[in-house]
């Protein structure tokens, strides 16, 4: 397997590393790879499959880790931006409607899984997004 740079190694590292993911959160709860959906435990298990399928295809077809990581990227990052701003509306709600002891803040844990999975994302979706532009001549 060729790499042309340090940030396409690093991408492919990163998906060869899914399982190692997979295993950190189903055993010690350390969620790195899809943090905003903690709280959903069958749409997490699909994103994991999800991965694995991005892993298989980056090893399978050379080349692709950019396009792979850069898809792969926007859609993790959507889903950590409905994630974390889905309970600030649901709190504004609440809020709206009087019933301000219902309301339970995020936790650290959940912060520090949200910006640890945003800086490996918006990294990963930088480094593809560049690549990309290089490529066709943008």
């Amino acid at each position: 397997m060729r790499f042309n740079d340090g940030k396409e190694y690093f991408l492919t590292i990163f998906y060869f590393f899914t399982p190692i993911f997979i295993l950190a959160d189903y055993l010690f709860g350390f969620n790195v790879r899809v943090s905003g959906l903690q709280n959903y435990g069958s749409y997490k298990t699909v994103y994991y499959i999800f991965c694995l399928i991005c892993a298989f295809v980056i090893y399978r077809f050379e080349g692709y880790s950019l396009l792979v990581g850069f898809i792969e990227s926007i859609i993790n990052l959507v889903i950590l931006f409905i994630s974390f701003l889905l309970p600030y509306f649901t709190y504004a709600s609440i809020i709206a409607d009087g019933n301000v002891q219902e309301i339970t803040f995020y936790d650290s844990k959940m912060v520090i899984n949200f910006m640890i999975s945003g800086i490996i994302v918006i990294f990963t979706f930088q480094s593809s997004l560049n690549r990309l532009t290089n490529r066709i001549g943008l």
